[in-house]
């Protein structure tokens, strides 16, 4: 059939099964480079998260300190601590709500849309939890702990889930320090929360101090995993924050409790307690504050490379059959013209 074709025509016939071929791959090549892109926008979005749900942590560590002295007071002093704090709280629900109203957590994968639609759910529960540490539901330091440790957890939680979420390696790592050191942080707050109320009641035991020790072991355990996670410049961030007098003073504190579990009297002040470990809380949550802005660095740059990388490969499947069908035109054009003639029988 192509000898019946003249020069000119028989090109176009070779070409269009390969000019074909080219339009579909690049249809397939550009609708990946968009789902990459759209994807690298939600991991952006989804660590905005980081930020707001990192500071209504620390602070809800500190509301749950006053709710362990309150429950530890027999109820009968502290709320006014407690009430203050919970006004700072407040402030900052107020902004993740509002984070969570622009959201639209539908477009997520599943698991990560799970986590934060029940950090969400956690989140608007909180007046309730409160409700519960003032009323006759709550009865016992670790019942007031406990409702606060499970709001806490799932915010974690919904930061863990993000790095499911990404591919990018350098974001990959600094999620993954920056949970390890928010769960050490975390442990090392809920120690502080225990040990301050226990002290309050005056009490501190042997069963007390199988409780601290766990959460001691366990502090250690997520500051291993941060330092095997961290940059060596976090780490340095890290040795360089996390130091001083201050330090040492919790863990002379420390050193004094593990005492204090044998004898029958307490001799330790709750707010002796406090105070330090609560600096010691606040040097952390500076190195958090690093890691944060470090992840939220490493995601812009992810979703800014995602769309320059989608930007060039559909220009590139674009442009690329064009180019091919153009060459092969004039390379007909240039070559001797011909008319084929039948065979003579």
């Amino acid at each position: 059939m192509l000898r019946t074709l003249g020069n000119r025509r028989r090109p176009v016939v070779i070409l269009a099964p390969l000019v074909i071929l080219a339009v579909a791959l690049a249809s397939a090549t550009i609708a990946t480079s968009v789902a990459n892109g759209v994807r690298a926008g939600r991991v952006n979005e989804a660590t905005q998260f980081c930020a707001a749900f990192s500071r209504l942590i620390h602070e809800l560590q500190k509301e749950r300190d006053y709710a362990a002295r309150f429950l530890g007071g027999g109820k009968q002093s502290g709320y006014g601590n407690m009430a203050i704090q919970r006004g700072v709280v407040n402030e900052i629900v107020k902004q993740v709500t509002s984070d969570f109203s622009r959201s639209e957590l539908d477009t997520y994968h599943p698991g990560l849309r799970s986590q934060l639609q029940t950090s969400r759910d956690q989140v608007w529960d909180l007046p309730a939890v409160r409700e519960a540490v003032d009323g006759a539901a709550t009865k016992t330091i670790d019942d007031a702990l406990n409702r606060y440790t499970k709001i806490i957890s799932t915010l974690l939680a919904a930061e863990q889930a993000i790095t499911s979420e990404t591919t990018d390696t350098h974001l990959t790592r600094d999620l993954n320090a920056l949970i390890a050191l928010s769960t050490a942080k975390e442990a090392a707050a809920l120690q502080r929360s225990y040990v301050y109320g226990t002290l309050t009641a005056e009490e501190f035991g042997p069963r007390d101090l199988e409780r601290f020790s766990a959460l001691s072991a366990a502090e250690g355990t997520w500051l291993s995993r941060f330092n095997s996670s961290a940059t060596p410049a976090q780490r340095e961030a890290f040795g360089q924050t996390v130091s001083g007098p201050d330090v040492k003073r919790v863990d002379v504190q420390r050193n004094n409790l593990v005492a204090q579990a044998d004898k029958k009297t307490v001799e330790i002040a709750a707010e002796g307690w406090l105070f330090p470990t609560r600096t010691r809380l606040d040097m952390l949550r500076q190195v958090e504050l690093r890691l944060v802005s470090d992840v939220l660095h490493d995601s812009a740059a992810a979703k800014a490379a995602s769309d320059h990388r989608a930007v060039v490969t559909i220009l590139v499947a674009l442009l690329a059959p064009l180019a091919l069908n153009g060459r092969h035109h004039r390379r007909a054009r240039s070559s001797p013209s011909a008319t084929w003639t039948p065979r003579p029988t």
